[in-house]
Parts: C-alpha cells; sequence; structure tokens
C-alpha cells in the first residue's frame, strides 16, 4: 500500500482491509504507508489508534508501526 490506506472512511478502510487479507496467503507481509494525523496536515491522515482498530480481529498481526517520510511530488 503506497499511500492509499489514508484515504478511505472506516466502513472503506474495513473492506480495504479484508480485501488484503483474500489477496495474500498466511504468512503474507503488507507494508502500509499512510499520512499520520501527527503530520503536517495535508490530505486525509490517520492516527494510529485508526490503523491498529482497522487491523484488530482480522487475521493480521502489526509487527511494527513507525514513522518513516514520505516523499513524493502532489500534481
Amino acid at each position: 500500500d503506497s499511500a492509499l490506506f489514508h484515504i478511505f472512511d472506516d466502513r472503506d478502510r474495513a473492506a480495504y482491509v479484508r480485501s488484503l487479507y483474500g489477496a495474500t496467503h498466511p504468512g503474507s507481509v503488507v507494508h502500509v504507508l499512510a499520512l499520520s494525523d501527527a503530520g503536517r496536515g495535508f490530505g486525509p491522515e490517520v492516527s494510529e489508534a485508526t490503523i491498529r482498530g482497522a487491523f484488530e480481529g482480522t487475521g493480521w498481526e502489526i509487527e511494527d508501526l513507525a514513522t518513516v517520510t514520505y516523499r513524493g511530488v502532489v500534481t
């Protein structure tokens, strides 16, 4: 996921997480890059609690949740 997760509302996030589960095999790893609510205030943002809540009880295990710098060009 490259800056996609944060654009969804709660219902669509749940559907997205289910689709990830359905499109992968047991033991798969998914990397999610999302705009944090602790960021610059640009675009839709999500909190750590929102990310954890979206994946809770879905068969996914969050191994690491960290802040990184995402560099891109906005057009």
